[in-house]
């Protein structure tokens, strides 16, 4: 089974489970824990690409872009939720050189109810970028850009795929 129909599969649980959560505020740190080991970890299976628990990481480093004028980055940079080809990789070579890159990253921003857009959306766009520039340096990663956002008790959420193909936009979307 393709990634993407295993996190499509995710989405929807995620979208259900927010629809029947009693939580009015949820941020995007536990949202991303809520989606990882719940809704994530039920499509892990055997026959798709997410087959073992271990590929997932939370908060893990990831190969960095390079900086721009003016700019001084790290080499590395940690990234939301990550998935890897094979259970326990990390972006370090064998080396110790940043240099490998995930199946595929997921960048989340959050606006809870009564919560103010405008810095998430500025987040959202940053991350973005950087999810357009590892498709192009990684062609065989994807990247998710995803936007949940509570209103009135009701929670949708976005989702934006990025491949070495193009943006998918929205890839995901509830009702």
């Amino acid at each position: 089974m393709r990634l993407q129909d295993q996190l499509r599969t995710a989405f929807e649980n995620l979208s259900r489970r927010l629809q029947a959560a009693d939580a009015p505020f949820v941020r995007e740190r536990e949202l991303v824990s809520l989606f990882a080991f719940g809704p994530l970890l039920a499509v892990v299976h055997s026959d798709g690409e997410l087959f073992d628990a271990r590929q997932i990481g939370i908060e893990v480093a990831v190969p960095q872009r390079p900086s721009w004028p003016g700019e001084r980055l790290k080499v590395d940079v940690c990234k939301d939720l990550v998935i890897w080809e094979r259970p326990e990789m990390t972006c370090w070579g064998p080396d110790g050189a940043h240099r490998l890159f995930p199946r595929a990253v997921l960048e989340w921003k959050a606006v809870p109810p009564r919560g103010r857009a405008s810095g998430a959306v500025r987040g959202q766009r940053h991350g973005e970028l950087w999810l357009q520039w590892m498709v192009n340096e990684s062609p065989a990663s994807e990247g998710y850009s995803v936007l949940v956002r509570g209103d009135r008790g009701r929670w949708t959420v976005c989702v934006d795929r990025y491949s070495h193909l193009g943006i998918e936009a929205p890839w995901f979307a509830t009702p």
